[in-house]
């Protein structure tokens, strides 16, 4: 399993909207400079954040962009999820009966297991956790 580009821009942009001041906005052209994303790309990240309710679109002359929640309440499984929907490392986890094998299947409580495991631990982080995390290291001098 690998994590798409979409869904690292995506975190990527929503922590750098969680190192905003309350009230402060941060533009396209602003993430995608800090956070090294291709603008136009960085555009449609926005666009699908902004329909899963995580962000908000200011228009106008001085827009921008805004998180919807605290970020406390933003974790990371939220921002992945939104982006790629559901996590499912296997079509037999879908839901039941989505695979003939899931009853007798040797793997599948290893899958299960596997997948659970991922998301306790995206719903573990919050977008508040990360830009903290993000901020320290800057503060330190590391990338």
């Amino acid at each position: 399993m690998k994590l798409t580009r979409l869904a690292d821009y995506a975190v990527r942009a929503v922590i750098h909207l969680a190192t905003k001041e309350e009230g402060e906005l941060a533009t396209i052209s602003e993430i995608a400079e800090k956070q090294s994303i291709p603008q136009s790309f960085l555009a449609k990240v926005m666009q699908a954040l902004s329909r899963a309710g995580i962000v908000r679109a200011h228009r106008g002359k001085t827009g921008g962009f805004s998180l919807m929640e605290r970020a406390d309440d933003i974790t990371i499984r939220n921002i992945v999820e939104a982006v790629e929907g559901p996590i499912i490392l296997n079509r037999c986890l879908a839901r039941q009966g989505e695979c003939e094998r899931d009853v007798f299947c040797g793997a599948h409580p290893v899958w299960r297991e596997a997948q659970e495991a991922l998301v306790k631990v995206l719903d573990n982080y919050s977008a508040a956790d990360m830009a903290e995390r993000q901020l320290n290291n800057l503060k330190r001098g590391s990338p």
